[in-house]
């Protein structure tokens, strides 16, 4: 489909029961700017999966059942500004997972199963909203991130502290 719409800038996969998405078939879609793979029965994406959407600036990947995201997953991303993960089954955010993210604006891993986050979210300076709502052990609904930066530690203090 991409060798017909090479300059397609959108791509939703919704509601498909997809569950497995391959670099492969990616790979021409090089000008994406928005990537939707909502409503999908995705557990896992493979390490390199995203490296060629070097254009990516939205990445929504909620309602699937997805457990773990690698540090390097979205490593290629670097224009990536909004990042949504809700409702899956998220139990852990690695140190780097937005190591190579610096124009991330919003965060959202609400209605997971977070456990541990060892994110260190003060390092991004154009971060606005991080959402945790709807986590088992985060309290927190949400916030904006200038005002609690120094709470995201603190949070992972009451919820080492909780599970």
């Amino acid at each position: 489909m991409a060798t017909k719409f090479p300059n397609s800038k959108n791509l939703w996969i919704s509601n498909s029961k997809l569950k497995f998405v391959e670099r492969t078939k990616l790979q021409p879609w090089t000008n994406l700017t928005i990537f939707c793979f909502n409503e999908n029965e995705i557990e896992e994406f493979a390490d390199d999966t995203f490296v060629d959407l070097v254009n990516l600036e939205t990445l929504w990947i909620y309602s699937n059942k997805i457990t773990d995201l690698s540090e390097i997953l979205f490593r290629s991303l670097t224009k990536l500004k909004i990042f949504d993960a809700r409702n899956n089954l998220i139990t852990y955010l690695p140190p780097k997972l937005f190591s190579n993210n610096p124009n991330l604006k919003v965060v959202n891993f609400s209605f997971n199963s977070l456990k541990k986050i060892d994110i260190d979210f003060s390092d991004f300076k154009s971060i606005k909203w991080i959402v945790f709502d709807g986590n088992e052990c985060i309290k927190a609904s949400y916030c904006k991130i200038f005002d609690c930066l120094k709470s995201i530690k603190q949070m992972q203090g009451v919820i080492d502290k909780d599970c």
